[in-house]
């Protein structure tokens, strides 16, 4: 399984051309000099701003530390706290802990989700939503799961894993509307959405893959957002 790391921050209300700029010229190219880096993705909230998340891809799931990333969000990183921009006011980290990703392409509209889960069933319950129901249908492209301060060999013997611990989802889709579509149908129908405490949810779309310019709405996946 490939390692990733995700990442929330949110920027100044009227830093979008400086951020851009920043990222696209220093971050992106200082995060590809990391071992075995694949790419990056940056995606803008739809819903609540100015938002953004990160998704950095890496080869190997050993590679995968807030300690080893190049990227300056891992505050951990020496002298990372230094080159993190002032229009960036808050930061959280998802390193570790990645349980199930499953893709197909790139979406080009997302959704990440907190959660909070309190028993192994919770875990198991999710797990099985995301890679039979949610993974399978027409326009999703991409699910990622990570349970905090575990992993997926720890998932072999989930009884040695204590609760309870948050968790996080990505999922991507071909255009806005597909993926909420998608995870309230799924939970509704397993009933499931009073069994996990939605810390929050928000949608994205893509900006910036790898280490190209900002994408146009015309050439990213499904089209014209």
């Amino acid at each position: 399984m490939e390692g990733t790391l995700g990442v929330w921050f949110d920027a100044g209300v009227n830093s979008g051309k400086e951020l851009d700029d920043w990222f696209t010229n220093v971050e992106q190219p200082a995060a590809f000099q990391g071992k075995d880096f694949l790419q990056v993705r940056r995606y803008e909230s739809l819903s609540e701003g100015p938002r953004y998340f990160c998704l950095y891809e890496y080869a190997s799931a050993n590679t995968v530390s807030l300690r080893n990333t190049h990227s300056p969000f891992s505050c951990e990183n020496s002298g990372s706290a230094d080159s993190i921009p002032s229009f960036i006011s808050r930061i959280s980290h998802l390193g570790g802990g990645l349980v199930l990703s499953m893709n197909r392409s790139i979406g080009g509209t997302a959704m990440t989700f907190r959660l909070a889960m309190n028993s192994e069933f919770h875990v198991t319950s999710l797990l099985n939503m995301l890679s039979h129901q949610i993974f399978p249908l027409s326009g999703i492209t991409s699910v990622k799961f990570w349970l905090c301060g575990a992993n997926h060999r720890s998932l072999k013997k989930p009884s040695d894993i204590s609760f309870p611990r948050e968790a996080a989802v990505l999922i991507e889709g071909v255009r806005p509307g597909v993926v909420a579509s998608a995870w309230n149908e799924c939970s509704a129908h397993q009933a499931l959405k009073f069994e996990w405490p939605l810390l929050n949810s928000t949608a994205y779309r893509l900006l910036q893959v790898g280490v190209g310019s900002p994408l146009n709405d015309a050439s990213l996946p499904g089209g014209a957002l």
